[in-house]
């Protein structure tokens, strides 16, 4: 959350930090990240690893469940390979 509040005061719009809850794909707890929407893609803040990440690196390893933001919660779902 700290990381949000910093972001949100430093100029990043609401609209462009959703928080994600994730659950990694080898284990059932799940966590919060914050994510950061740029011209090019999205990065990823996580604390588990105290690195900045490119969303794709992330989501290779975790599930996406959530993401909340100003407008509301969102839940993510599963997306059918034709």
């Amino acid at each position: 959350m700290l990381k949000y509040a910093a972001l949100r005061n430093a100029g990043f719009a609401a609209d462009d930090l959703p928080i994600v809850i994730l659950q990694p794909r080898w284990e059932k707890q799940t966590h919060a990240v914050v994510t950061i929407r740029t011209e090019k893609h999205w990065l990823v803040l996580d604390n588990r690893t105290m690195i900045m990440a490119e969303s794709k690196a992330v989501l290779d390893q975790n599930i996406a469940l959530f993401a909340f933001d100003e407008r509301g919660v969102r839940q993510f779902t599963a997306r059918i390979a034709s």
